[in-house]
């Protein structure tokens, strides 16, 4: 059964969720006595079932004595088998087999799972069968004289090891696959936290940076003769009412239970031209090229991203810039590629790198060049050499499909 992953809270502890995590599991410390125990009861039972010459407490002294190295089977791997091995030899004397055979096959296997040496303890293994059926043969010379037998019988002695190497390699790839998994969740998780902070970045910054520039030229509007303290307010309003819609819609997903599918796309290319009216109704105009039926044909993620990238451009221009004109331009690149243009008309600084490349490091431009980097595509930005801040994504119309980008 699939074994599917929960978060206990936003961006919480991820926990795994599934029949697996209902299961009841004893520790070390208590499983390994009770397998201990699991052994000494029958053997004492089959050796006091018979008839024995010996005191009636030899034997269960005995076996308990080859049992109880088994508690320690997990630290001490080697040196339990090797004990158990030579106690069992023992006990095959008063009981009869299988078990005291399968007891030590059993502590010779366990110490190859815990990473005891495979070819020590392979040829303890070997050793011990053929001393055991050395000492049941009623001809040992015999049994020597066949070498095709003994190599059966040390072959005999070879599979409790093999068992325990193979039970070891097993639960090593659990571990591994376990590892790779913990290691997917964070990369997921981190993904998941970068993406919360760019989002948060470009709306809050966006629209926080509208209503500051609403409420500076509104108090300079106020002091006029025909001040309309309503339109100025309602101007705010509306940029605040936005933003929260937007980011409501960006927490929303943090409340469902199903963390590891990514949340629908909250934006297309079909909502630029709103993104464009709010920005010119702060008073900076902006000239919106928008091929009809672009939105079609566009992956949603890749129009999501389009739109981040131009709402950060456009904030940018009307944090930072003296534009007064903003020229948006979406165009197709090929069969497969999308161009994103962001140009405005402001004035470099003296002294300014006029250019291709990121020409800075702040929080806006590296939201945006990670957006164009998780959908495929690159980005250029910097002062153009006519003047006036430049913005360049090269994104591909589709997602890469098989490891291999679905765009030239």
């Amino acid at each position: 059964m699939k074994t599917t992953w929960t978060r206990t809270g936003a961006l919480g502890t991820l926990v795994p969720q599934g029949p697996h995590s209902r299961r009841l599991r004893l520790p070390d410390t208590a499983r390994d006595p009770l397998i201990a125990a699991g052994w000494a009861v029958p053997l004492v039972w089959a050796g006091t079932s018979g008839a024995a010459e010996a005191p009636w407490w030899g034997l269960p002294v005995l076996v308990v004595c080859a049992c109880l190295p088994l508690v320690w089977r997990r630290r001490y791997p080697v040196a339990v088998a090797t004990a158990t091995a030579a106690l069992a030899l023992a006990v095959v004397l008063e009981v009869e087999a299988p078990l005291p055979e399968a007891l030590a096959a059993f502590a010779a296997g366990s110490a190859v799972l815990y990473r005891a040496p495979a070819v020590l303890v392979g040829a303890l293994s070997v050793s011990w069968i053929l001393a055991l059926f050395t000492l049941s043969a009623e001809q040992p010379g015999l049994l020597w004289g066949n070498p095709p037998q003994i190599v059966m019988i040390a072959l005999t002695g070879v599979l409790p090891m093999l068992v325990g190497l193979l039970l070891r390699m097993r639960t090593e790839r659990a571990g591994q696959r376990r590892s790779a998994e913990r290691s997917r969740i964070q990369r997921e998780r981190a993904r998941e936290r970068a993406r919360i902070a760019r989002d948060v970045h470009d709306i809050a910054g966006h629209h926080l940076s509208a209503i500051r520039l609403l409420a500076v030229g509104g108090r300079e509007s106020l002091r006029g003769p025909q001040a309309d303290p309503d339109r100025v307010l309602s101007a705010i309003a509306d940029a605040a009412g936005r933003a929260v819609g937007e980011l409501r819609e960006l927490l929303e997903p943090l409340r469902e239970e199903r963390w590891d599918e990514p949340p629908p796309p909250e934006v297309r290319l079909a909502d630029l031209p709103r993104l464009v009216e709010a920005v010119e109704g702060i008073g900076m105009a902006v000239d919106l090229v928008l091929p009809p039926g672009m939105d079609e044909q566009v992956h949603p993620q890749v129009a999501e991203g389009v739109y981040r990238i131009v709402q950060e451009a456009l904030g940018n221009a009307l944090r930072h810039s003296s534009a007064r004109r903003v020229t948006v331009c979406l165009a197709r690149q090929g069969a497969a590629g999308l161009l994103v243009n962001v140009v405005d008309d402001g004035t470099p600084p003296p002294g300014a790198a006029t250019g291709r490349g990121i020409a800075a490091t702040g929080l806006g431009l590296r939201g945006i060049r990670e957006r164009a980097e998780e959908l495929g595509g690159r980005v250029e930005a910097g002062f153009g050499s006519g003047g006036g801040w430049r913005v360049r994504a090269v994104l591909p119309v589709a997602l890469a499909v098989n490891g291999r980008d679905a765009w030239t």
